[in-house]
């Protein structure tokens, strides 16, 4: 005869939640896997698709193909996965997918996921609101360093210049301030904050009393911890100049970017005219990096609040992972220096 187990109906809604989440995650995203998915990708017909990772990226014909497919839609303005958030704050990302689509055909290029927390709504058993923790993957489509012509900021290269010249903190200061001499204090900041400096770094480089004497002598207004505003000025280049997506401090290569931190050193009364804050034209060795959000990330939110874990993300782990998305995440160069 039959026992009752007191764990059964817990079993039954666990997979009638796993189910429903199967179900939403299949017709959301359903799976790329013949040349007319494809196809129905490019026209629109099924915008959102996923991909499973095959365990050789680079020499599977029809993961090149549909992986290439994906970044172009992401791409096309018009296209229903269009990716505003990355087209919109990178003006290089159509260069960078161009890149990366060529070197996916040579097959010189790698995917490699990028594991990061996120927190998800769940239901306890009593009907409460509670938040879980959980391990989401995003992937990251790389193409080997390569070699690119490009206008490059002058400070951004001076900066360069000063600061890998080997020589001792106190001669790299000494240069710098050599050069914020000749050619104003706003050179200064920006040297310091492609130098990753944070505002109480740059006021330090000018609170030098020797140094912001002459400075002002020169007509010149170095930045103060005492003048209002200083502050937010000094936080809003550093974030402008700073690539935020690089996973170490980089300097961001958006020429836009350093436009727009001109022009607010502009406004703030700063002289910034003039071939010393113009590009110069040279070749960097960068890489171009694409970051699509993966199975695991969607199928969570997706998930219903009833499926807690452990089941919950053994269940996405186990079965959407590892898989890409359509959503494209972010497209930039990251410059090697």
């Amino acid at each position: 005869m039959h026992q009752h187990n007191p764990d059964e109906p817990r079993v039954d809604a666990t997979v009638a939640y796993t189910g429903e989440l199967d179900l939403n995650f299949t017709a959301q995203y359903p799976l790329l896997q013949t040349e007319q998915d494809i196809g129905m990708l490019l026209d629109g017909q099924t915008p959102f698709v996923s991909l499973k990772i095959p365990r050789t990226p680079t020499t599977d014909p029809f993961f090149k193909k549909a992986l290439a497919t994906i970044l172009e839609v992401a791409g096309t303005e018009g296209h229903p996965a269009y990716s505003a958030h990355a087209f919109g704050g990178h003006t290089t990302a159509p260069e960078v997918i161009d890149t990366i689509c060529q070197y996916i055909a040579a097959g010189d290029f790698t995917v490699e996921p990028q594991r990061h927390y996120k927190k998800v709504r769940v239901l306890t058993p009593t009907g409460a609101e509670a938040q879980e923790t959980v391990l989401v993957e995003r992937y990251i489509v790389k193409t080997p360093p390569y070699e690119r012509t490009t206008g490059v900021p002058v400070p951004r290269l001076e900066q360069q210049r000063i600061f890998s010249s080997g020589i001792e903190e106190k001669g790299q200061l000494k240069q710098a301030r050599r050069l914020t001499r000749e050619r104003g204090a706003a050179f200064g900041i920006l040297l310091m904050a492609y130098q990753h400096l944070k505002p109480d770094g740059i006021f330090d480089f000018f609170d030098t009393p020797d140094f912001k004497k002459e400075l002002k002598n020169r007509g010149e207004t170095p930045p103060s911890r005492n003048r209002p505003g200083d502050r937010e000025l000094l936080w809003q280049i550093t974030e402008l100049l700073t690539l935020h997506e690089a996973p170490t401090l980089t300097p961001s290569p958006n020429p836009e970017r350093y436009r727009q931190t001109l022009d607010l050193l502009r406004k703030s009364g700063y002289v910034v005219d003039g071939e010393n804050f113009g590009f110069q034209e040279t070749t960097q060795l960068v890489y171009a990096q694409a970051v699509l959000i993966g199975g695991t990330e969607k199928a969570h939110d997706l998930a219903p609040p009833e499926l807690r874990n452990p089941v919950r993300s053994e269940h996405i782990d186990e079965r959407y992972g590892p898989r890409i998305t359509s959503h494209l995440a972010t497209a930039y160069l990251v410059p090697l220096e």
